[in-house]
């Protein structure tokens, strides 16, 4: 979304997927305690945290499938280094001050060329990018708001069928 803010120029059509366009005071503690406990314990400690809240027991995700043992693999992998920086990044964010919704109205035709999805089993943030369909385009339904079932927080994982699905017919509009 960012990217979509500051390079309109270039793009035609926005997919944000599971995010969301401010970054929780709360969350700065959350990711101060992650970079803590990945320092401390190593990535296999936040890997053993993350999976679980990223996929809760109510999505399909399959833990022991080969996706499974990828994501997993993924986040063990991860450089500690990289790790905290990239969570620091996500610390603090605000799109709605850098213009988003505005953006979005304005550069990506009222919200058509825009894609919200979010797996339905990610916490608030399916929620969170209704709201923000709704902000953008008024509640008139024009920017796209896609849950997909059973998802998890990464849905092209659990759900690819699903979420290509989305995608694509978005993307072929």
């Amino acid at each position: 979304m960012s990217f979509a803010i500051r390079h309109a120029d270039k793009i035609e059509k926005v997919v944000a997927c599971d995010t969301q366009a401010k970054s929780p005071e709360a969350n700065r503690k959350a990711w101060d305690d992650r970079i803590e406990l990945a320092k401390a314990e190593g990535m296999g400690a936040l890997e053993r945290a993350t999976v679980p809240r990223w996929f809760s027991s109510e999505s399909s995700f399959q833990p022991d499938s080969k996706y499974g043992k990828a994501i997993s693999a993924g986040v063990v992998n991860t450089a500690i280094e990289g790790f905290a920086k990239g969570a620091a990044a996500l610390q603090g964010y605000d799109l709605l001050a850098d213009g988003l919704v505005e953006t979005l109205r304005s550069k990506y035709d009222g919200g058509r060329n825009a894609l919200l999805c979010a797996g339905e089993c990610d916490g608030a943030l399916p929620k969170g990018l209704q709201n923000l369909g709704k902000e953008v385009d008024g509640g008139s339904g024009s920017l796209r708001v896609e849950i997909i079932a059973k998802g998890g927080h990464l849905p092209m994982v659990n759900e690819p069928e699903a979420w290509a699905k989305a995608v694509h017919e978005f993307l072929e509009k």
